[in-house]
């Protein structure tokens, strides 16, 4: 066995080749466990983002629903105000009617008593008498 330069030279190549070869794997394994590391965190920082929105979307559901239920309740409250308002509207309209009439019947009254004034009474027989009476008691 002859060893001569070239052999020793290709040796020395190979065995550089392969030294700068596992440097390179266990330095890249190196880079890729940081890799991973970091986007491992970045993975657990994107979960709790979405479990607070998630919570703050179950919170926010929950407002809306109890909101929904005062509008509704509010809606129902503005709809027997209308209705009560239209009651009261109407028993002003048959107030307002009664009063005319009560108005009308007073003006009736007051005109018989204006004509009563112009012109007394005529009493005559028993009435004259009792009329008497009344006077003078």
């Amino acid at each position: 066995m002859k060893i001569d330069i070239k052999n020793l030279v290709i040796g020395a190549l190979v065995i550089l080749v392969a030294l700068f070869l596992f440097l390179w794997i266990s330095k890249s394994d190196t880079f890729l466990e940081r890799e991973n590391k970091r986007l491992n965190n970045e993975i657990i920082k994107i979960q709790k983002q979405r479990d607070s929105l998630a919570d703050s979307r179950k919170n926010l559901e929950a407002e809306y629903k109890i909101i929904e239920g005062r509008i509704k309740e509010k809606e129902t409250q503005i709809i027997n105000l209308n209705t009560r308002i239209e009651q009261f509207r109407i028993t002003l309209r048959n107030t307002e009617a009664d009063l005319e009439r009560e108005r009308k019947k007073l003006s009736e009254i007051d005109k018989e008593i204006e004509k009563l004034r112009g012109t007394p009474f005529e009493r005559v027989g028993q009435q004259l008498i009792n009329s008497l009476k009344d006077k003078i008691k």
